[in-house]
């Protein structure tokens, strides 16, 4: 089955408003639920990790760095998802500092990884890419503290809500 363009702009954009109201109106709720989907992104990586990318190679020290990969990102997964559904308060603030050591954790291993596979002659672009991502997002989670996070998931809910406004646009004009 085949979306049109036009639907795709439509709910995109709606969406998208939807979101960026969530995020002006209630950035402390955006936030837990961020924590909450970040904490799902990170277990969904772990076992993949264990379970799809360990078993491609044969090296011992790659594949010992990739299961502790796979194991830690499990565990502080588990513990994004459900430590703010159990208590209130700030506890997700530590736990995005807690969700911004691991991914610097995993960008060190990935390193080790891509060195690893680099000697083996292993295009490395998107393993690079992936740590770049990994030391940013991380990087953003420790420079923001609570009121500065609170203003910056606000200013992010105005440019979702522009991005959804702009669908809603496209999506009127290809329709027509």
């Amino acid at each position: 089955m085949q979306v049109s363009k036009d639907k795709i702009f439509l709910f995109g954009g709606i969406l998208m408003i939807l979101l960026g109201a969530v995020m002006l109106i209630s950035p402390t709720t955006f936030t837990e639920l961020f924590s909450i989907v970040i904490g799902i992104a990170v277990i969904l990586e772990g076992f993949i990790t264990l379970f799809a990318v360990v078993p491609e190679f044969e090296d011992e020290v790659l594949r010992r760095n990739l299961k502790i990969r796979g194991i830690l990102g499990i565990l502080v997964g588990l513990l994004a998802v459900f430590l703010p559904l159990f208590m209130a308060g700030t506890v997700w603030i530590i736990m995005l500092y807690i969700l911004g050591a691991e991914m610097l954790v995993s960008a060190w291993l990935e390193f080790l990884v891509v060195r690893k596979l680099r000697e083996t002659g292993v295009p490395v672009r998107d393993f690079v890419i992936e740590i770049v991502l990994l030391v940013v997002l991380a990087l953003l989670l420790f420079i923001f503290p609570f009121q500065i996070g609170l203003l910056f998931i606000r200013i992010v809910g105005i440019v979702v809500i522009i991005g959804g406004g702009v669908g809603l646009y496209r999506w009127k004009t290809y329709a027509a």
